[in-house]
C-alpha cells in the first residue's frame, strides 16, 4: 500500500486526480523492452539508396555518431541546468561525457 501511497501524494501534488491514473493502469498493456527503446524502428531508418557494399555501415556509423552527440549534449545540458552541483554529480557527468 506503500505505493499506492507514493502514487496518490504524486498525483495530488501535481493538481490531478491519482484515481484516474490507477483506472488508466488496468486498461494499459505492459511495454516490453524492445517496445521501450524502439529497436525495429531504429534498424528501419537504415535505407541504403545505392548498390555500394559500404553504405549500410556509412548510414550505421553516421546514425550512431549522431546518437553519441546527442547524449553527450544532454549531458552536458544536465551539468549546466544543475543549481548546486557536487563533485560527485561533476565527476559521473565527466565521465560519461569521457567515455
Amino acid at each position: 500500500m506503500d505505493i499506492i501511497q507514493k502514487i496518490t501524494e504524486k498525483y495530488q501534488s501535481l493538481g490531478e486526480n491519482p484515481a484516474t491514473y490507477l483506472q488508466g493502469l488496468l486498461h494499459s498493456k505492459p511495454i516490453t523492452y524492445w517496445d521501450y527503446v524502439e529497436v525495429d524502428t531504429l534498424l528501419s531508418l537504415q535505407k541504403p539508396r545505392t548498390n555500394f557494399n559500404d553504405e549500410s555501415i556509412f548510414i550505421m556509423y553516421h546514425q550512431a555518431t549522431e546518437l553519441y552527440i546527442k547524449m553527450m549534449l544532454h549531458e552536458l545540458q544536465q551539468i549546466v541546468a544543475e543549481t548546486n552541483p557536487t563533485t560527485k554529480f561533476l565527476t559521473t557527468k565527466l565521465d560519461r561525457l569521457i567515455k
